[in-house]
């Protein structure tokens, strides 16, 4: 089994990532049966995002209409919280749209700003699946470099950035042992009344009306991380997971 711990660093204007060190070690001989413990770590994640899912559920149903847009966007994250809750194994169709080209190297994703780092990103966890593991298999590091992007931008609170990358990492076939770290932290920052944001204390400095927006994406990109997620996780076991959950 190999196991990758990137770290990265954010650059002063939070807006870059460098790297700073990476480590990598191997059990000995090489893969192995999937052992008991690793079973119930799987198992546990797994409750983890069934019990966000079923939070976020609630939250979304009591949500007012609002505009169509955002009324789509709920009913998108309904239908990603059942997939999450019955535990379907199906990511989201992939949009008819052919896979952006990548950098020639998995290290210039570390120097694109921000803004273009998820525009790029948000495209390619829509791609094909198959024809995104063929993309980003053929850049060395890819899987290192991009769980520690994620890893960075969990270090600045950054829960979009994170979401986004978790989604195209699980989805381009990164290992659940290097993006778990970045999951993880997509977990611990969901409120108790389900939405991912936020929390109570600075909602209070701004009208509701300017954030509900926010928070509804916030809550939508989370929940599309941990969809892949379980879909990686049912690809990897050769679980059936049919066509995809269907987008608005």
């Amino acid at each position: 089994m190999v196991k990758a711990t990137p770290y990265l660093v954010p650059r002063s204007d939070s807006d870059r990532a460098i790297t700073v060190h990476s480590s990598v070690s191997w059990s000995q001989g090489g893969r192995t049966a999937m052992t008991d413990a690793r079973m119930t770590d799987i198992q546990e994640v797994a409750s983890q995002r069934i019990a966000a899912a079923t939070r976020a559920r609630k939250w979304l149903k009591r949500t007012p209409r609002g505009s169509p847009s955002e009324h789509d966007l709920r009913q998108l994250g309904v239908a990603l919280c059942d997939g999450l809750v019955h535990c379907s194994g199906r990511s989201l169709a992939p949009a008819a749209l052919a896979v952006p080209l990548l950098p020639a190297s998995a290290y210039e994703l570390i120097e694109l700003p921000r803004t273009e780092l998820l525009a790029l990103c948000r495209r390619l966890r829509s791609a094909d699946t198959g024809e995104l593991t063929d993309q980003t298999s053929q850049l060395p590091d890819f899987s290192a470099v991009l769980a520690g992007l994620a890893v960075s931008y969990a270090r600045v609170n950054d829960i979009g950035a994170v979401a986004v990358l978790v989604a195209v990492g699980y989805r381009a076939g990164v290992s659940a042992c290097a993006m778990r770290e970045a999951e993880s932290y997509l977990l611990e920052q969901q409120h108790d009344d389900g939405y991912f944001g936020l929390l109570a204390a600075e909602r209070t400095l701004v009208p509701t009306g300017d954030i509900s927006g926010a928070l509804l994406l916030l809550t939508i990109d989370v929940l599309w991380a941990l969809t892949e997620a379980n879909a990686a996780g049912a690809r990897q076991l050769h679980v059936p997971g049919g066509s995809g959950v269907a987008r608005p």
